[in-house]
């Protein structure tokens, strides 16, 4: 606490003439003081100095508190990006594995048509290659909700963005 200075005043006005004559003014008295008064404490007890070591600290886990937000918003970051890179790997080895299934399928086909292979494994090769189409479609579904997840985190999530995603999405469909 700091020095409290404090000024104090007073003026009082006091008649002992008991006459009803109000002409004569010898009985008004006028009495004036002043005063000054300093006020400073000798011994607080700490307070001062616990309550600067407090805000001190409270300063400090505040700033811990921000920086732990900042790494974990880096943390999720650095992770919705490599988890955008697995996809787009993923996307394009399905996109390799379905040219193969095709290729499979086309040779049970030519197999199927000179007798060499049975309609079971040409169903098989179909339905492989279905089952890779349907993958690569989950995948591609993943890709977005990822990239989309990435956009809100950044903030740079638009309307323009999720329709642009959306057109992409519906024209490779």
């Amino acid at each position: 606490r700091t020095p409290v200075v404090s000024i104090t005043g007073s003026l009082s006005r006091s008649n002992y003439d008991y006459s009803e004559d109000v002409s004569s003014g010898d009985g008004n008295y006028d009495n004036a003081t002043v005063g000054l008064a300093l006020s400073m404490p000798l011994y607080s007890g700490g307070s001062i100095n616990a309550s600067i070591r407090q805000a001190a600290a409270e300063a400090e886990s505040s700033r811990e508190s921000r920086d732990d937000s900042l790494q974990t918003i880096e943390l999720n970051i650095r992770s919705l990006v490599l988890n955008l890179q697995t996809s787009v790997a993923q996307v394009q080895a399905q996109k390799v594995l379905i040219k193969s299934r095709r290729s499979a399928l086309e040779a049970s086909k030519a197999g199927y048509e000179v007798g060499t292979r049975n309609l079971v494994e040409l169903l098989d090769a179909q339905s492989n290659l279905f089952d890779a189409i349907d993958a690569l479609q989950q995948y591609r579904y993943n890709f977005v909700l990822q990239q989309l997840q990435l956009l809100e985190v950044t903030g740079e999530l638009t309307e323009d963005k999720i329709k642009s995603l959306d057109k992409w999405l519906v024209s490779r469909s």
